[in-house]
Protein backbone atom coordinates (compact mmCIF):
# COMPACT_ATOMS: atom_id res chain seq x y z
CA UNK A 1 0.00 0.00 0.00
CA UNK A 2 2.83 2.34 0.86
CA UNK A 3 4.40 1.62 -2.57
CA UNK A 4 1.11 2.37 -4.34
CA UNK A 5 0.70 5.64 -2.46
CA UNK A 6 4.26 6.60 -3.38
CA UNK A 7 3.71 5.77 -7.08
CA UNK A 8 0.44 7.70 -7.12
CA UNK A 9 2.18 10.71 -5.64
CA UNK A 10 4.90 10.44 -8.29
CA UNK A 11 2.32 10.17 -11.10
CA UNK A 12 0.42 13.17 -9.74
CA UNK A 13 3.64 15.16 -9.72
CA UNK A 14 4.42 14.18 -13.33
CA UNK A 15 0.86 15.05 -14.38
CA UNK A 16 1.24 18.50 -12.82
CA UNK A 17 4.54 19.01 -14.66
CA UNK A 18 2.95 17.88 -17.93
CA UNK A 19 0.03 20.28 -17.49
CA UNK A 20 2.43 23.12 -16.77
CA UNK A 21 4.38 22.26 -19.93
CA UNK A 22 1.18 22.26 -22.03
CA UNK A 23 0.20 25.65 -20.64
CA UNK A 24 3.67 27.00 -21.40
CA UNK A 25 3.51 25.70 -24.98
CA UNK A 26 0.08 27.27 -25.52
CA UNK A 27 1.34 30.56 -24.12
CA UNK A 28 4.41 30.47 -26.38
CA UNK A 29 2.21 29.70 -29.40
CA UNK A 30 0.05 32.76 -28.70
CA UNK A 31 3.17 34.91 -28.35
CA UNK A 32 4.58 33.39 -31.56
CA UNK A 33 1.41 34.24 -33.53
CA UNK A 34 1.44 37.81 -32.20
CA UNK A 35 5.08 38.18 -33.27
CA UNK A 36 4.26 36.98 -36.78
CA UNK A 37 1.36 39.44 -37.02
CA UNK A 38 3.60 42.27 -35.84
CA UNK A 39 6.31 41.41 -38.40
CA UNK A 40 3.79 41.18 -41.24
CA UNK A 41 2.12 44.46 -40.26
CA UNK A 42 5.43 46.32 -40.15
CA UNK A 43 6.55 44.93 -43.52
CA UNK A 44 3.21 45.88 -45.11
CA UNK A 45 3.48 49.40 -43.68
CA UNK A 46 7.01 49.72 -45.03
CA UNK A 47 5.88 48.53 -48.46
CA UNK A 48 3.04 51.07 -48.56
CA UNK A 49 5.51 53.81 -47.71
CA UNK A 50 7.93 52.61 -50.39
CA UNK A 51 5.23 52.71 -53.07
CA UNK A 52 4.27 56.25 -51.99
CA UNK A 53 7.88 57.49 -52.00
CA UNK A 54 8.52 55.87 -55.39
CA UNK A 55 5.53 57.63 -56.95
CA UNK A 56 6.48 60.95 -55.35
CA UNK A 57 10.02 60.70 -56.72
CA UNK A 58 8.74 59.86 -60.21
CA UNK A 59 6.40 62.88 -60.10
CA UNK A 60 9.21 65.19 -58.96
CA UNK A 61 11.51 63.94 -61.72
CA UNK A 62 8.78 64.42 -64.32
CA UNK A 63 8.08 67.97 -63.09
CA UNK A 64 11.80 68.76 -63.33
CA UNK A 65 11.93 67.37 -66.85
CA UNK A 66 14.20 64.51 -65.80
CA UNK A 67 13.62 61.12 -67.43
CA UNK A 68 12.40 58.43 -65.04
CA UNK A 69 13.27 55.03 -66.41
CA UNK A 70 10.37 52.67 -65.78
CA UNK A 71 11.65 49.85 -67.98
CA UNK A 72 11.18 46.59 -66.11
CA UNK A 73 13.82 43.93 -65.63
CA UNK A 74 17.53 44.50 -66.15
CA UNK A 75 18.54 43.47 -62.61
CA UNK A 76 21.87 41.97 -61.61
CA UNK A 77 22.60 39.83 -58.55
CA UNK A 78 23.07 42.09 -55.49
CA UNK A 79 25.72 39.78 -53.98
CA UNK A 80 28.18 37.27 -55.52
CA UNK A 81 26.34 34.26 -54.05
CA UNK A 82 23.44 32.75 -56.00
CA UNK A 83 22.34 30.40 -53.24
CA UNK A 84 18.64 30.89 -52.41
CA UNK A 85 17.85 29.62 -48.90
CA UNK A 86 14.25 30.81 -48.80
CA UNK A 87 12.02 31.47 -51.85
CA UNK A 88 9.28 34.02 -52.52
CA UNK A 89 5.77 33.37 -51.13
CA UNK A 90 4.31 31.09 -48.47
CA UNK A 91 6.78 29.33 -46.18
CA UNK A 92 7.35 28.07 -42.64
CA UNK A 93 8.63 30.82 -40.40
CA UNK A 94 12.41 30.35 -39.96
CA UNK A 95 13.24 30.04 -36.28
CA UNK A 96 9.83 31.43 -35.39
CA UNK A 97 11.01 35.00 -36.09
CA UNK A 98 10.40 35.38 -39.81
CA UNK A 99 7.36 36.14 -41.91
CA UNK A 100 5.31 33.17 -43.19
CA UNK A 101 4.47 35.15 -46.33
CA UNK A 102 7.94 35.80 -47.68
CA UNK A 103 7.94 39.04 -49.63
CA UNK A 104 11.27 38.44 -51.36
CA UNK A 105 14.06 35.88 -51.47
CA UNK A 106 16.86 35.14 -49.02
CA UNK A 107 20.32 34.86 -50.56
CA UNK A 108 22.66 32.87 -48.32
CA UNK A 109 26.28 31.87 -48.80
CA UNK A 110 27.37 35.24 -47.43
CA UNK A 111 28.88 36.29 -44.12
CA UNK A 112 29.26 39.61 -42.35
CA UNK A 113 31.69 41.16 -44.86
CA UNK A 114 30.07 40.62 -48.26
CA UNK A 115 29.40 43.80 -50.23
CA UNK A 116 25.81 44.40 -51.30
CA UNK A 117 25.43 46.25 -54.62
CA UNK A 118 22.54 47.93 -56.42
CA UNK A 119 20.76 45.45 -58.66
CA UNK A 120 19.75 48.33 -60.92
CA UNK A 121 20.53 52.05 -61.18
CA UNK A 122 18.20 54.43 -59.39
CA UNK A 123 17.65 56.74 -56.43
CA UNK A 124 17.83 55.71 -52.77
CA UNK A 125 14.45 56.47 -51.19
CA UNK A 126 14.97 54.63 -47.88
CA UNK A 127 18.12 53.93 -45.86
CA UNK A 128 17.29 53.12 -42.24
CA UNK A 129 16.86 50.49 -39.52
CA UNK A 130 13.61 48.65 -38.70
CA UNK A 131 12.87 45.90 -36.18
CA UNK A 132 11.95 43.39 -38.91
CA UNK A 133 14.32 44.28 -41.78
CA UNK A 134 17.21 45.50 -39.64
CA UNK A 135 19.50 47.74 -41.69
CA UNK A 136 17.83 48.06 -45.07
CA UNK A 137 17.99 50.15 -48.24
CA UNK A 138 15.36 50.75 -50.92
CA UNK A 139 16.13 52.04 -54.41
CA UNK A 140 13.52 53.48 -56.77
CA UNK A 141 14.04 52.70 -60.46
CA UNK A 142 10.91 54.41 -61.77
CA UNK A 143 7.31 54.78 -60.64
CA UNK A 144 6.33 51.61 -58.76
CA UNK A 145 9.61 49.84 -59.54
CA UNK A 146 11.87 49.35 -56.52
CA UNK A 147 14.41 46.96 -55.00
CA UNK A 148 14.92 46.36 -51.27
CA UNK A 149 18.05 45.02 -49.53
CA UNK A 150 17.64 43.96 -45.89
CA UNK A 151 19.34 42.56 -42.76
CA UNK A 152 22.62 44.28 -43.59
CA UNK A 153 25.21 44.85 -40.87
CA UNK A 154 25.88 48.34 -42.24
CA UNK A 155 24.68 50.80 -44.90
CA UNK A 156 26.88 53.03 -47.07
CA UNK A 157 24.27 55.13 -48.91
CA UNK A 158 21.77 57.78 -47.83
CA UNK A 159 18.30 58.84 -48.90
CA UNK A 160 18.21 60.98 -52.03
CA UNK A 161 21.49 59.58 -53.34
CA UNK A 162 21.66 58.46 -56.98
CA UNK A 163 23.37 55.09 -57.43
CA UNK A 164 24.64 53.22 -60.45
CA UNK A 165 24.00 49.54 -61.11
CA UNK A 166 26.64 47.57 -59.20
CA UNK A 167 27.41 50.40 -56.76
CA UNK A 168 27.98 49.37 -53.12
CA UNK A 169 25.04 49.88 -50.77
CA UNK A 170 26.31 48.22 -47.61
CA UNK A 171 27.54 44.95 -46.13
CA UNK A 172 25.60 41.74 -45.45
CA UNK A 173 24.71 40.75 -41.91
CA UNK A 174 21.94 39.44 -39.68
CA UNK A 175 20.19 42.50 -38.22
CA UNK A 176 16.47 42.66 -37.48
CA UNK A 177 14.40 39.46 -37.50
CA UNK A 178 17.08 37.15 -38.86
CA UNK A 179 18.44 33.70 -38.02
CA UNK A 180 21.87 34.16 -39.60
CA UNK A 181 23.83 36.19 -42.16
CA UNK A 182 22.01 36.53 -45.49
CA UNK A 183 20.55 39.16 -47.80
CA UNK A 184 16.80 39.53 -48.02
CA UNK A 185 16.07 40.93 -51.50
CA UNK A 186 12.74 42.25 -52.80
CA UNK A 187 11.55 43.60 -56.14
CA UNK A 188 8.36 45.56 -56.82
CA UNK A 189 6.97 46.36 -60.23
CA UNK A 190 3.83 48.45 -60.61
CA UNK A 191 3.85 48.84 -56.83
CA UNK A 192 3.43 45.08 -56.32
CA UNK A 193 6.02 42.67 -54.93
CA UNK A 194 7.10 40.08 -57.50
CA UNK A 195 9.31 37.02 -57.35
CA UNK A 196 12.91 38.24 -57.89
CA UNK A 197 13.78 34.84 -59.37
CA UNK A 198 11.77 35.88 -62.42
CA UNK A 199 14.89 37.85 -63.33
CA UNK A 200 17.68 36.41 -61.18
CA UNK A 201 18.43 33.26 -63.15
CA UNK A 202 20.98 30.48 -62.61
CA UNK A 203 20.29 30.39 -58.88
CA UNK A 204 21.13 27.47 -56.59
CA UNK A 205 18.12 26.02 -54.76
CA UNK A 206 18.94 25.59 -51.07
CA UNK A 207 15.54 25.30 -49.36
Amino acid sequence: KADLVSKKSELDSRRTEANQLVNEIESNEAEYQETLKSISAEEDAIEARIVKLSKQLAAQQAAAGKPSSAALGGYIWPVPSRKISSPFGKRTSPGGIGSTNHKGVDISGVGYTTTVVAAKAGTVIVSEYSSSYGNYVVIAHGSGNTTLYAHMSSRSVSEGQTVKQGQALGVTGSTGHSTGPHLHFEVTEGGVRINPLTYLTNYVKAW
